[in-house]
């Protein structure tokens, strides 16, 4: 089986280099692939950078893995359209499956053993007492039966509590690992916003819980329909909430 493993970033490129990249063991992964969304406003250690590349640490970790990819937008590609970029990705280039990761995470010695070796018995996995989606393997198999995470939630919040109910709808089992796990900054993405992003956080935040409650009847965990938004041939372009603000900054994306 082989495994790549995934990073979407919007604000930690120092924090996945110097932190996370570190911590990986690249003899239980096939290769690996970072996203950087809003790439004009790359930092690193408090310099700005006009490329990725120019950042001689970031060589260094990716010469460790057997395969390293690097793509960029120049806008907030969002977290459901960079997963799925990440998975469609990864089936194109002949992997069974991914790890996506969030990235302003450490991961414990010992920690991604266990996670590859449920991998093999299981199409979806995660960490108990923790999100799940903040750090879980998915195979492209399960990916194309379930479908593309719902872009609609957008830059971020929801997408994953949508695909968790989807994937019990339709009967389709999650593995657990036990904690402990890894280490987590939580929230570092938020943390680091200005006054002005806090806001339109906050707005898209309540504006995903909207479109959620919309298309499911309820929160998660309190969901009362079983098709989205409760009637036959309903589909994502229902929501008038987050589609018109994706196409707002929705980005172009190129890759190195």
């Amino acid at each position: 089986m082989k495994i790549r493993y995934c990073i979407l970033t919007l604000n930690q490129f120092e924090w996945v280099v110097d932190q996370h990249l570190p911590s990986l063991d690249p003899s239980l992964i096939d290769g690996v692939h970072i996203h950087i969304s809003e790439v004009g406003a790359l930092t690193y250690n408090n310099a700005e950078i006009a490329d990725p590349f120019d950042v001689p640490e970031l060589i260094t970790q990716m010469n460790r893995f057997s395969e390293c990819k690097v793509s960029v937008s120049l806008n907030n590609l969002g977290v459901a359209n960079g997963w799925n970029h990440f998975i469609k990705e990864a089936a194109r280039d002949g992997f069974d499956a991914v790890v996506v990761a969030n990235d302003d995470i450490i991961l414990y010695p010992g920690v991604l053993d266990r996670f590859v070796e449920q991998m093999r018995e299981h199409d979806f996995v995660c960490f108990s007492g923790q999100n799940a989606f903040s750090f879980y393997g998915m195979h492209t198999r399960l990916f194309e039966k379930v479908g593309e995470f719902d872009e609609n939630f957008w830059p971020a919040y929801f997408e994953d509590n949508d695909y968790h109910y989807r994937m019990k709808l339709m009967g389709l089992p999650t593995a657990y690992v036990e904690d402990p796990s890894y280490f987590h900054r939580v929230s570092a993405t938020l943390t680091a916003f200005d006054f002005q992003r806090k806001m339109m956080h906050h707005h898209n935040f309540r504006k995903n819980t909207e479109y959620f409650v919309r298309k499911w009847g309820g929160m998660p965990h309190e969901e009362t329909y079983t098709i989205p938004f409760g009637y036959q041939d309903a589909d994502n372009s229902e929501s008038e909430f987050a589609q018109a603000a994706f196409d707002r900054f929705k980005s172009s994306s190129a890759e190195d």
